[in-house]
């Protein structure tokens, strides 16, 4: 074995196959999700706060920078959600017009973006905006509005650019999703891998690119 590509769902479980690869004299990069190790060769990642600065921008074009926004975040405990929304946060605090009334960190399920949704739609009734965490807590949200009469009336974002997402945004049901291309997470994996294995050092954090994905440029359906 000349390298490792791994996507650890556990930073901390983890540790002891990076360790193990240094002691191999192995390098081992990370994809996606950052180890808790130090002996990480590279970490090929999506600018996690930067993202979430560019889906407040687009955010406050939408809600033209005025209006009571919520929160729906992904799970407390994971580094990538907090990232994503305190790059949000950041550009909305900043926003005078702007009031953010909730934050909820939840679980990255449709059915728990229903709930949450719902409650926060019931608790503040002139939201303008719902930031969702990932795209099945958008749907969530948007299955939520749909059933209180007030479909495409809050704006809501996502992230990742599944299927059901790009249709919710064609039906104006979600104002936005992030696409992240699976495919160039790993194609990018392997040409930093490359870069290791001829002799390249100090990569640190490769990022990689992201769209912003609304009505003006979903693709069609197929």
């Amino acid at each position: 074995v000349s390298g490792i590509l791994i996507s650890p769902i556990d930073a901390r479980a983890t540790r002891a196959a990076y360790e193990a690869a240094a002691g191999a004299n192995i390098p081992i990069i990370s994809i996606a999700r950052h180890a808790d190790s130090p002996q990480q060769s590279a970490f090929v990642a999506m600018d996690e706060v930067g993202i979430g600065r560019d889906i407040a921008r687009w955010m406050l074009r939408a809600i033209d920078n005025a209006g009571e926004v919520a929160i729906i975040a992904g799970p407390q405990g994971a580094a990538t959600f907090r990232n994503l929304a305190t790059g949000f946060n950041e550009v909305m605090t900043a926003s005078p017009g702007v009031r953010i009334v909730a934050r909820r960190d939840i679980a990255l399920t449709r059915e728990e973006g229903l709930r949450v949704a719902q409650d926060l739609l019931v608790a503040h009734p002139n939201l303008k905006a719902i930031y969702g965490g990932n795209d099945d807590i958008a749907l969530g949200a948007a299955q939520a509005l749909g059933q209180a009469g007030r479909a495409g009336q809050v704006v809501v974002t996502g992230l990742n650019g599944i299927p059901p997402a790009l249709a919710a945004v064609r039906r104006g049901d979600i104002g936005l999703t992030v696409e992240l291309n699976p495919v160039a997470w790993g194609r990018l994996g392997m040409d930093t891998m490359a870069r290791w294995l001829r002799g390249e050092r100090g990569l640190g954090q490769v990022n990689v690119g992201h769209l912003l994905v609304d009505r003006s440029n979903v693709p069609p359906a197929r």
